[in-house]
């Protein structure tokens, strides 16, 4: 309720106001409701990211919703630059700044920091083993050259580190020096859009966070993810399949490490279902942008009709232009 004050005070003294939520309910606490109902309402425009939210907007304001101003958008993450990262090429000699199929495929695993702490719950054991099972699927794919790269997550530096240190030593194979470098921890500080970049030179990725797969996702990379709660699974059904997203709570161990090998043998057919996906999206992004200046523009009285000037993704595959 903390975090509404500003938007009611902005109802209350009938100052415009544009809102991009992420999550629109369903909320237990009837005041809760009714401050959201408050603000939806007065709103001029609403754009709710996902089909489920547009859903609950709809549930909150019953005849009150203006499809003229309650309307479905999507994340504006899928229309953000990439910002390039300087790579050490001693540390990682086979992780290239340049996208090329012929090279052997690099596997990307966000890594949390409370594994040790909790490895005992089936959401952790889960957790573990999407790690794992991606180090150790070279016993089930003929070609045997994948690299892995582990990145640490960012919000929880340095115990994700450390766990990143210990995943290695357990998914390293026996062998020699070369082998074993083909896993390697990216224990590097990267701010979000350095991040998006890192994600769009994978050739997969997987990680039990929404930001991360929705990072991973709009730069086009084939991804999976754990779903953790109701509201991210809303959020990510709008840019992925339910095919790419697990249920740790309802997966063993062994059946889980089953579908993520599957999933990773299929990489490339789900790289070009990204490409629709992902263009239709920034679609939806680029008209909420244009939709937010023109009624800015009405509001300062000057003539409607000016568009947000699109701008390129720096440094991203081409999935959706």
């Amino acid at each position: 309720l903390k975090s509404a004050v500003p938007l009611l005070l902005a109802a209350r003294t009938k100052k415009p106001l544009f809102l991009l939520p992420r999550r629109i309910g369903p909320f237990r606490n009837a005041i809760i409701n009714e401050t959201a109902r408050k603000i939806l309402g007065h709103a001029r425009m609403v754009w709710a990211w996902d089909a489920h939210n547009l859903e609950q907007m709809r549930t909150l304001l019953g005849s009150a919703l203006d499809p003229s101003r309650h309307q479905l958008g999507a994340d504006p993450a899928f229309v953000l630059w990439s910002s390039p990262v300087q790579l050490d090429p001693e540390r990682l000699p086979w992780f290239s700044a340049q996208i090329d199929r012929d090279r052997p495929p690099v596997i990307g695993i966000e890594v949390c920091g409370n594994l040790a702490r909790r490895r005992r719950s089936a959401h952790d054991q889960s957790r573990c083993a999407l790690c794992t099972s991606a180090g150790g699927h070279r016993r089930h794919h003929a070609s045997g050259n994948e690299r892995l790269l582990l990145l640490p997550a960012s919000n929880s530096a340095p115990q994700s580190e450390h766990e990143c240190t210990a995943l290695v030593e357990r998914a390293r194979p026996r062998g020699s020096l070369r082998q074993r470098a083909r896993i390697a921890v990216f224990s590097n500080a990267l701010e979000p859009l350095e991040r998006r970049w890192l994600h769009s030179r994978l050739d997969w990725f997987c990680r039990p966070n929404e930001d991360a797969l929705t990072s991973a996702l709009s730069a086009g990379t084939p991804t999976v993810g754990l779903i953790t709660e109701h509201a991210e699974t809303a959020a990510l059904r709008s840019c992925c399949t339910a095919e790419n997203l697990f249920d740790p709570q309802s997966l063993s161990v062994s059946e889980l490490r089953s579908r993520v090998l599957a999933h990773y043998a299929d990489r490339d057919a789900h790289r070009a279902s990204l490409v629709v996906t992902v263009a239709a999206l920034r679609r939806r992004v680029r008209a909420e942008q244009k939709a937010l200046a023109d009624a800015i523009a009405l509001l300062g009285g000057t003539k409607p009709g000016f568009a947000a000037k699109e701008t390129p993704d720096i440094g991203s595959t081409p999935a959706g232009g």
